[in-house]
């Protein structure tokens, strides 16, 4: 999922199976450039 909030675009992701979830990520791109939280 993308989404901007107060200007600055973030990128939510994640990954699961049948029974659980298996990794989450959340990007933000402040100034254009990819930064990890």
């Amino acid at each position: 999922m993308d989404f901007v909030a107060e200007g600055t675009r973030y990128e939510f992701g994640f990954t699961v199976d049948d029974e659980r979830v298996i990794e989450e990520w959340l990007f933000c791109f402040p100034e254009g450039r990819r930064r990890r939280l």
